[in-house]
């Protein structure tokens, strides 16, 4: 919530010059639209950036999940999940998973294109690889997203910049995405010392 502004887009063209907002106490991270995953917050020895547009999940004698992502999904939304598979070695019906976590509950995304109703308030979200799969079993995948909604729709990135394409035939929403800054103070013990 908060102040809003509009702006005119075509489908399927550039979404063009977007704004620059200022908060007080934060740093503008960019736009975000309908994806929710920013896959590159999640990467680590078992979610690897291939630096390609392409990433990979393994399942490592050192673990098989990527990191956790914050989100803020509330219980009865909607969740459709899609990917474009490259390769898989595994033979487990589901490539490619996500879990959620929140209230104390887990809910699990296996399938590509499937409508999965959220019965939990989701807080955190990290995408892995299968448990009952063989150490050395991988994914790799591209144009990952999850989105609100009973219909998959074309990929777009987690930032929506001026040249990303509009992939929503809809009014829709951009939301602004904020760090929180931090500060150093100094002390200034005007001839005082500090205890040890």
């Amino acid at each position: 919530t908060g102040n809003t502004a509009t702006k005119s887009v075509t489908y399927d063209s550039q979404y063009g010059t977007l704004p620059t907002p200022t908060r007080n106490g934060y740093t503008f991270k960019g736009w975000n639209g309908k994806n929710l995953l920013n896959i590159d917050k999640m990467t680590n020895d078992a979610l690897i950036n291939n630096n390609d547009g392409t990433y990979t999940i393994w399942y490592k004698s050192t673990g098989r999940y990527g990191e956790y992502f914050d989100v803020d999904i509330p219980e009865n939304t909607k969740l459709i999940m899609n990917y474009e598979l490259l390769e898989y070695n595994g033979t487990y019906p589901a490539p490619l998973q996500i879990v959620g976590i929140g209230d104390g509950n887990a809910f699990y995304i296996y399938d590509k294109n499937s409508v999965k109703n959220v019965n939990i308030n989701i807080s955190k979200i990290r995408i892995y690889q299968e448990g009952t799969q063989p150490i050395g079993t991988y994914t790799k995948f591209k144009n990952l997203q999850l989105e609100e909604g009973a219909t998959a729709t074309p990929y777009e990135p987690y930032y929506v910049t001026s040249s990303t394409n509009v992939t929503q035939d809809k009014n829709h929403i951009l939301k602004a995405k904020w760090k929180m800054n931090t500060y150093e103070i100094t002390y200034d013990l005007q001839g005082g010392t500090l205890a040890s």
